[in-house]
């Protein structure tokens, strides 16, 4: 069932103008390598709400196959890169769930307003927790 959605939500994006590889036997759709470029293209974003309804939810199955488990280190990096966002002007950034993941919102959308001043200037400013590899800390790189 889940593959069958994504199948058809493939074929709404395309005929809104956005070419997306067809999904793999498990029903996952690699947008890698040209994810965050979609995501800023404003016909994707046009095409991703035409869309959504098609888009089937995740099963918790196929989601936490597909993902690495998380260290305690590595959550809690997650953890205070979303409160430094939220301090610093995305008070829209997700938490992270318990596992460090943070949901999805299966609609192809951003959870968050990336777009904004406040987002943008929360980025540069939290870039450092996550080690931001465009912009090192000094001495490092």
């Amino acid at each position: 069932m889940y593959v069958k959605g994504q199948r058809e939500w493939v074929k709404c994006m395309r005929d809104n103008g956005i070419d997306v590889p067809d999904p793999d036997e498990s029903g996952q759709v690699d947008l890698s390598g040209q994810g965050l470029a979609l995501k800023k293209n404003p016909k994707f974003l046009e095409a991703s709400k035409k869309c959504s309804a098609k888009k089937p939810a995740v099963p918790e199955s196929v989601e936490a196959a597909n993902r690495p488990k998380l260290t305690p280190e590595q959550i809690k990096t997650k953890r205070e890169y979303a409160e430094c966002m939220q301090k610093n002007g995305a008070q829209d950034f997700p938490d992270p769930g318990p596992d460090g993941y943070g949901g999805d919102n299966n609609s192809g959308e951003p959870e968050w307003d990336q777009s904004s001043a406040g987002a943008q200037r929360a980025t540069r400013v939290c870039a450092p927790i996550i080690g931001d590899p465009t912009n090192p800390p000094a001495g490092k790189g």
